[in-house]
């Protein structure tokens, strides 16, 4: 790299054990020379390592690889996101181009986002999508503990919001006979959603 031998240094990093921080370093140099294919593998090499510090640098890698790569690379890539931060990098670029992708990777990192995330990236998602990661924020914290009902409750005001009347009519119902023993939500249910 220090020499500018670009093409030798990508192909050491693809072919050898590398620290994750020095793919990431090959990867910028690459970009900058202008080696897309190159940036892209390598990054996704780096995120395969559970890279999972991202500066502005990493974070405009992590862009480029998500606009640029194929579906099969993307799914890829995404079973090996674990941090939060790069994955909202991910979404962020996948609600763009592949909703259906960047809810299966919200829903990799759900216990790392709040209510308040989770309903932008409601209003920023198709319905059919929105309602999908809405209902699996929900279950998720429904049953975590009763200290996040409020939270549930201003959820399920979004996914009402979104739903058609018999959509959410049946949701509701099903939602209220599978937590039948939890009477404080049902309670909170009843009187700000049902009314």
């Amino acid at each position: 790299l220090y020499e500018d031998r670009i093409d030798e240094a990508v192909e050491h990093a693809l072919s050898s054990p590398l620290d994750p921080r020095m793919l990431i370093e090959v990867a910028e140099a690459a970009k900058e020379k202008g080696k897309e294919e190159a940036t892209r593998k390598l990054t996704l090499r780096a995120l395969k390592h559970r890279f999972l510090s991202a500066n502005a640098s990493v974070n405009e890698l992590i862009q480029l690889f998500v606009r640029e790569s194929d579906e099969s690379e993307l799914k890829e890539a995404i079973e090996s996101v674990r941090n939060v931060d790069i994955a909202r990098i991910f979404v962020d670029v996948l609600l763009e181009r592949n909703q259906e992708i960047a809810v299966l990777l919200l829903k990799r990192v759900i216990i790392d986002i709040g209510k308040e995330e989770i309903k932008r990236y409601a209003e920023r998602l198709e319905g059919r999508y929105a309602l999908d990661i809405c209902h699996f924020w929900v279950s998720e914290f429904i049953n975590r503990s009763h200290v996040y009902y409020d939270d549930v409750i201003d959820v399920l005001r979004v996914m009402r919001g979104i739903a058609d009347e018999g959509e959410w009519e049946r949701y509701i119902t099903t939602l209220m006979e599978q937590n039948a023993g939890k009477k404080k939500l049902l309670e909170k249910i009843r009187k700000t959603l049902l009314i």
